[in-house]
Parts: structure tokens; sequence; C-alpha cells
């Protein structure tokens, strides 16, 4: 009998140990782990028992929005956290991570089938804001302990409460974010995006944004051009929660800083369309981003681990330019980068011609390349304060070899700076003959921000890039006379060639506006008969800006000797220059001297002193002007 009651309450004993070890363990997890969390209700993870210390622990919480209704925005606060850390590669969490599973059921829109994992410590709170009104936090830890806590709380309001997302009069406004693509959980589409319309954001915005994610914004407005306006952005910018280890990384451009979350902004509908720019980091850009059509696509990508700290960015688009669609012609970067206008232009032809106002990469040139169709008249340079033209033509009888020889030519022109009052002439040694000549002014020319002449607008009198023609380098500190009178620049043949050039890019156009007018004009043929007491002449800004002198047939049997003073004042004028343009089949001589006993000779007497001359003809015309600059 005793032997039978000792075995029956051994029996006994080892039961009530096996309950011990079991029911605890069930009732923890329960209460502190896998649940339905109610709104304004904190959580906390588990307490550290002996029971799961050092032991692998997965939670599952699920927010509860009641009544269920889909324009609730779920806050979900995060007031602690220390779980895991990211992998150097941002491809793994070492140790334990946060899943932010939003519209785990019951939604078109959703991240539930790959939601990416948070990991690392913050040092303050941090809220992530819901695309759906269904929120689900995961909790996994590989080896639990006293190190490794999260806790967070939870609350809701309505859509047109949340003015940071939604801006005012949400109501008025329902696709104002984009409309959502079925079947995804970030894309959107947007069309239209008058002025205040469109909001690009990225999800969970003005909140942390999620992991692992691809989202792909497509823009499309209705006229002219699409531009983004960045009024918030901190994609990757901090990369823990501790400023004195981490300070917030600033907005970079430079794709090679953006290996992990970044945007990137396409010039058209598609990821094989011209990249604007990549952009990550904390802070915002100084300008807009102007795309060069109606199209835009705006890229987010993160990475599949990452800190519980950034959050995101938000962007204004809109529809700009279209009020001046039809005033100017502006040219546009295509396919191939380039970017250039042709135009042939006929008597009576008025263009107008624009800045480049869309993005453009570092060292971009833009060509505008007008064209009368007459044969090219080249150019040389000669510039000084007040230039005298002295002009001999010593023709004998006995010399036969000169016979037929043209004096001179020459057009006297004048343009004007800020800086600079300048009286131009051409000076040429062919047959005279009506000729087209082009003429360019600016309607405006403002400079948007200071770039030291690494943005210039060059204009050659050639109808190619040709650095012997240049005719002015404008830029920030040399700009033409916009008011009246304005700055002329009068090619001196039937070609203008018209370059911008920028060493820096830009996403929202040039550092200038611009718009000039071209017009082909015909030159004014002043025809004079040379002669001892007739042919000298005085040139003023007042006595006519454009004109044509030429000189007779000279050889003849009839012919006596001939001294011309041509004087080009230019000192009436503020800060006035004189610009001589030389064309002439005599070569270029150091030693006036020996000028003087040639049969021909033509001598240029600048201001203070300095005498130039050219002698000894080549019995050609000229191919390749004398290029004299003072």
């Amino acid at each position: 009998m005793g032997r039978w009651l000792h075995h029956v309450k051994r029996r006994i004993m080892l039961h009530c140990w096996h309950l011990s070890i079991v029911r605890p363990k069930t009732k923890e997890e329960d209460e502190h782990c896998n649940r339905t969390v109610d709104i304004y209700q904190a959580v906390s993870s588990p307490p550290v028992t002996d029971e799961n210390r050092n032991r692998p622990l997965h939670c599952s919480y699920r927010i509860r929005v009641r009544p269920a209704r889909n324009d609730w925005v779920v806050f979900v606060r995060f007031t602690r956290m220390r779980v895991g850390e990211p992998s150097e590669d941002r491809k793994i969490c070492i140790g334990g991570y946060v899943q932010i599973i939003d519209g785990y059921r019951d939604s078109n829109h959703s991240n539930k089938d790959d939601p990416g994992h948070f990991c690392g410590e913050i040092d303050s709170p941090k809220t992530f804001v819901s695309e759906t009104p269904h929120v689900k936090i995961v909790l996994h830890v590989d080896s639990y302990s006293h190190d490794t806590f999260l806790q967070f709380d939870a609350n809701v309001e309505q859509q047109q409460e949340v003015h940071a997302r939604y801006g005012q009069y949400a109501q008025l406004y329902p696709h104002r974010r984009g409309t959502p693509v079925q079947g995804s959980y970030c894309d959107r589409l947007f069309h239209g995006c008058a002025p205040t319309r469109c909001f690009v954001q990225s999800p969970g915005f003005p909140g942390i944004y999620p992991r692992n994610l691809h989202c792909r914004n497509n823009l499309v407005v209705s006229r002219s051009v699409v531009a983004l306006d960045m009024n918030a952005f901190d994609v990757d910018g901090l990369r823990c929660d501790n400023l004195l280890q981490c300070f917030p990384r600033p907005v970079t451009k430079d794709p090679a800083e953006c290996p992990f979350d970044f945007v990137k902004v396409y010039d058209g509908p598609t990821e094989e369309s011209p990249l604007i720019v990549t952009l990550c980091g904390r802070g915002r850009l100084k300008s807009q981003i102007v795309a060069s059509g109606p199209e835009m696509l705006v890229e987010f990508v993160t990475s599949n681990v990452g800190p519980l700290l950034n959050t995101g960015f938000h962007f204004k688009a809109e529809s700009i330019h279209g009020e001046t669609e039809t005033e100017y012609e502006f040219p546009k970067l295509d396919s191939n980068g380039t970017c250039a206008i042709t135009k042939h232009l006929r008597p009576g032809d008025v263009f107008t011609f624009g800045h480049l106002r869309s993005w453009y990469p570092v060292n971009t040139t833009c060509t505008y390349s007008n064209i009368c169709p007459v044969e090219l008249i080249k150019s040389a340079a000669l510039t000084g304060v007040c230039v005298g033209l002295f002009l001999l033509c010593n023709q004998h009888r006995k010399n036969r070899s000169l016979k037929g020889t043209l004096c001179w030519a020459f057009l006297v022109r004048s343009s004007r700076d800020l800086r600079n009052e300048i009286l131009s002439g051409i000076i040429r040694f062919t047959a005279s003959s009506d000729e087209e000549v082009l003429k360019l002014s600016f309607e405006f020319f403002r400079m948007e921000r200071v770039t030291l002449c690494n943005e210039s607008l060059k204009l050659y009198d050639s109808p190619y890039r040709d650095p012997s023609k240049i005719m002015s380098k404008l830029c920030d500190i040399n700009r033409p006379r916009t008011e009246h009178p304005r700055s002329i620049y009068e090619t001196s043949g039937p070609g203008l060639f018209v370059e911008f050039v920028s060493k820096m890019g830009s996403l929202e156009g040039a550092s200038i506006s611009y718009a000039f007018e071209v017009r082909p004009v015909n030159v004014v043929i002043r025809r004079n008969n040379l002669s001892g007491r007739t042919c000298s002449r005085v040139f003023t800004p007042e006595s006519g800006l454009t004109g044509l002198l030429t000189g007779q047939p000279f050889g003849d049997s009839n012919s006596t000797s001939l001294s011309c003073n041509y004087t080009f004042d230019a000192t009436r004028l503020p800060q006035g220059r004189v610009r001589l343009d030389l064309y002439t089949s005599l070569k270029l001589s150091s030693d006036c001297a020996e000028c003087r006993q040639e049969p021909l000779y033509a001598q240029v007497i600048l201001s203070f002193g300095e005498r130039i001359c050219f002698c000894k003809s080549t019995q050609r015309k000229p191919e390749n002007p004398k290029n004299i600059n003072k």
C-alpha cells in the first residue's frame, strides 16, 4: 500500500513540474507580443525573462482603427527602438529588424509582399504616416536581451486634416498627390499639374519612408514644360540618430554619393529617357528642376535595409513657360544631348530667339546659326579709344601693275553695352556690291545668378564658330544694353553664329535669361568719287551708324596722287570705343617709313599715337583678313 501511494505521488509531482514551464510562456507572448492594438494605446516589446532571454523572438502588432474608413491616416510614433544593425551594404539587418507593413489587408495598394527591414537605434521619437488604414508592425530578434527594445503608440486622423501631406482644401483636389496605379504601392500618375495642384511625395511623407521601395511618378502637363520645385528633401540624409557621430549629409547630385536611397529625375516618361539628376541627402535645392518637354519621370528607390530616420521628399510640380510659347523660339536638348537652331533668313524675315529654359548638363553648348543666302564676308578687328584712319593711294602712270586697285571700302556701325559704347568700322579692300548683313539686338538680358562668365553668350561674325570672328562675349560681368538705345551687333556678311556655353550645367535653364532679335538688312552703299579735296571724312555716332564707302577703280591714265584721311571719333559716347574690321590684300608692315615709299599704302593712327601700316599688295582679293587688336 505504501509503495503504491509513493508511486502516485511521484507521478503527480512530475505532472505539476511540466505545467510550470509551459503556462507562463504562452501567457507572456499573448499579452506582450502577438496581438491587436487599439489606437492611443502604448505598446512595448515583451519584458526579458528567463524563458525568452538569448532566444529568438518574433512579434506582430496589428493596429485596429474603428470604424474602418479608407480616408483614415494612421500615425505610428516610435518613441524607443534598438533592434539589430544594418550591414555595410544595406542588404541585411544583423541581429534583428522591425517591419512596417502598410496595407496588410483589404487594400489595392500595399507593401506587404516585401516591406523591407528597419534596424538600428533612435534617440528621439520618429513617426510613420501610413498610406492605408491597415498597418502592422513586426518585431524580430535573433537573440532577445535587455539591449533590444521597441516602444510605439498610434493615433489616426482624416486625410483632410493632414495638411503637410494633402495641402489645404484637400477635398477640392482629390488627385493632388496623383492617381495611384492599381496593384502597386507607390506608383502614381499626374496629369495637368496647374500651380499648387500636384504634390510629388515619398510614401509616408511627412513621416519616415518605408524600405525596399521602387516608386515611379509619371508627370504629364498639357502645355509647355514640366518643372519640379523642392519643398522638403531628406533621402538618406541621416545614417544614425546621434548628431555627434553622424552629421546630416547635404543634398548631393553625385550618383556615387547615393548608393542606397535616392531620387532620379528623367527628362521623359521612362527610365530610358535622359537622366536629369540623381539626388540624395538632406536640405534644399536652390533651383527648380525643369524638363525639356511636357513629360517627366520621378523615380524613388530605397534599399532593403536602413535606419528609421529619414522623412523623404515633397516636390510641387507645375507647367511653366506656356504664356510665352509663341513669342520666341527656344533651343531644346534633343535625345542626343545636342542643342542647335539653324535659320536661313530671307529679306524681310525677323526671328526672335530665347534662352535655354530647361535643364542641361555640364559643358553644354547651344548654337544659333543664322545665314543669309549670299556669300560670307570675312573680317578682322582693330579696337581703340579714338582711331584716325589715314589712307594714302599714290598711283604713278608708269606703275601699271596696280591698275584697277580699289583703295578702300568701309562700313560704320555702332553698338553699346552697360560698360562700353562702341563705334565700329569695317575696312575692306574688295569690290563694292549690294550685300545682306544680319543685325542682332536684345529685347532683354537678365542674370538669374552669378557665374563669373562660366556661362556666356558668344557672337560670331560668321555662320560657324570661328574664334577669329568673335564680336562679343556676353555674361554676368559684360552685359548688352537693352534700354534705348539698345546695343546693336551687325555682321559684315550674311552669316551670324551665336553660341551659349555653360561650364557648370543647370537644373532649371540658363543663368542668363535673354531674348534677341535677328533680321537681315541691306547695307546702304555710298559711292564717293575720290578726289584730293572730298575724300577725307570724320565719322561720329551722330553722323550715322551704318554706311558703306567704296573707292573707284584707280590706276587709269588720268590718275594722280591722292591722300585721304578718315577719322572715327567715339569720344562723345560714355566710355566710347572704336572697333575696326579691316580687310585688305595689303600686307601688314612693321616699318611705316618703308611703306611710304610704296605706290599704295594704308596707315592707321590710334589716339595714343601708335601707327599701323599696310603695303605691298598681293594682287588678290583677301581671303584671310589680317587680325589686329589694340
